[in-house]
């Protein structure tokens, strides 16, 4: 689901978009990630992962692409199933850490 926020000011920096990504899984469990469209003082834009515990990690660039929303879709699916695979790999590394404990 994407946002669209009211225009900025471009002097700034400033939130363009947010999107929510989900997906349900075979077990009824669903899988939800928030990421941003955030241009930096710099004139930079990059997207921006919301993790639970509202802490931001930016993800990719996408400045030279900010008219190009097939390119920018593309690349929150990327960002997207890149956390996942992280938080994947975490669990199972904190699971087998808890085996071992």
């Amino acid at each position: 689901m994407q946002i669209l926020l009211p225009s900025y000011n471009p002097n700034i920096s400033d939130i363009l978009r947010a999107y929510f990504i989900f997906t349900k899984m075979d077990n009824s469990r669903d899988t939800r990630r928030n990421f941003l469209i955030k241009r930096f003082k710099s004139g930079k834009i990059f997207i921006l992962y919301a993790n639970p515990e509202c802490e931001m990690m930016l993800e990719e660039e996408v400045t030279e692409h900010i008219k190009d929303m097939e390119y920018e879709y593309w690349r929150l699916v990327r960002s997207y199933a890149k956390t996942i695979l992280w938080e994947m790999r975490e669990n199972k590394e904190n699971s087998a850490n808890e085996i071992l404990l």
